[in-house]
């Protein structure tokens, strides 16, 4: 879990680590709010002031994005190396195409992404055509941006080699 939590991958820490530090975070907060007490004299605003940390706490806690796990983190650099070599033989530079026509022609150059569900294949994997779309942005921004993607989902500059538009 330490190798993981080193490369930013979500991992869950051992119980006797979690125990420890929850140990260490009881102890704190009751010696802090000892010392308020005893610096305030007034028990109700240290109280309020200690819910009122507790629930920013866990505010910062629901916002924080979650990390990828080591699984997620493998998969994505697959999938990027497979549309990087898809890139290099089926996209070029210039003319324009449909996002939908560069999510079908990568279903097409890599069978085991054929259709987006494919958990009921033995040899399939399911990909969304969202991902492959966001392969396509941002293999586009790895290259300088040769294309522009309208809002209607049409790229110009972009284009697949072969003749298929």
């Amino acid at each position: 879990w330490l190798r993981d939590r080193r490369e930013q991958l979500a991992a869950d820490a051992p119980l006797s680590v979690r125990l420890a530090v929850w140990s260490a975070f009881v102890a704190a907060g009751l010696l802090v709010e000892r010392l308020l007490l005893v610096a305030l004299e007034d028990a109700g605003f240290v109280i309020s002031a200690g819910v009122c940390a507790c629930i920013g706490g866990g505010l910062l806690e629901v916002i924080r994005p979650p990390l990828p796990t080591r699984e997620e983190r493998d998969r994505g650099a697959m999938l990027t190396d497979e549309f990087l070599a898809f890139a290099a033989d089926r996209l070029a530079r210039g003319g324009r195409c449909h996002e939908r026509d560069i999510v079908a022609a990568f279903r097409r150059y890599y069978p085991r992404y054929r259709y987006a569900d494919m958990e009921r294949s033995v040899d399939g994997q399911s990909l969304p055509d969202s991902e492959i779309a966001d392969l396509a942005r941002a293999w586009n921004g790895s290259m300088g941006r040769p294309g522009e993607r309208t809002s209607t989902g049409f790229w110009k500059g972009i284009s697949l080699a072969g003749g298929e538009e």
